[in-house]
């Protein structure tokens, strides 16, 4: 009988670590696999966000910043289907180009007639409709310090 409670001790030990595993896979690989977005589509520039601090909603206040770092109330982007993009992002020269992403978290813009040459990759976050597009700067004098700034997107029917 020793022999017997033993054999499904050990039985029972097993079956419980197999059922332990067989449930962890599940959440193993959903951890790793990054979650996929398309960008694609009409996208309204609703805010700008230095950092940490709160969004500045568009359009933006005229503040010392705000040369450089605006928003007005019918930004647009449009990121289509075929590469290809059209904005009217004032902070941007050039209103039109290619673009494409890594479909989890990089967005990379090239200006049309650039021949390649002015690429930019920027940081991608969407959650439901709202895409959060990020940049540093690093300044335009030794002691501007780094700053993250980011574009703050809605998604347009």
């Amino acid at each position: 009988m020793g022999q017997t409670s033993r054999t499904n001790t050990k039985r029972f030990i097993a079956a419980t670590a197999a059922g332990l595993m067989v449930l962890a896979l599940p959440l193993a690989s959903a951890q790793a696999a990054p979650k996929t977005v398309n960008p694609v589509g009409n996208w309204k520039l609703t805010g700008l966000q230095i950092g940490d601090a709160p969004v500045v909603p568009c359009p933006t206040p005229v503040t010392s910043f705000s040369e450089r770092w605006y928003c007005d109330a019918d930004t647009t982007l449009n990121l289509k289907a075929n590469g290809n993009y059209t904005d009217n992002i004032p902070i941007i020269t050039t209103n039109k180009g290619t673009w494409f992403s890594n479909n989890t978290n990089v967005i990379v813009f090239d200006d049309a007639g650039d021949n390649g040459s002015d690429a930019r990759a920027y940081g991608m976050t969407i959650q439901g409709k709202t895409m959060k597009v990020s940049l540093k700067s690093a300044g335009r004098g030794p002691n501007e310090a780094v700053m993250e700034l980011h574009m703050i997107f809605t998604k347009q029917k």
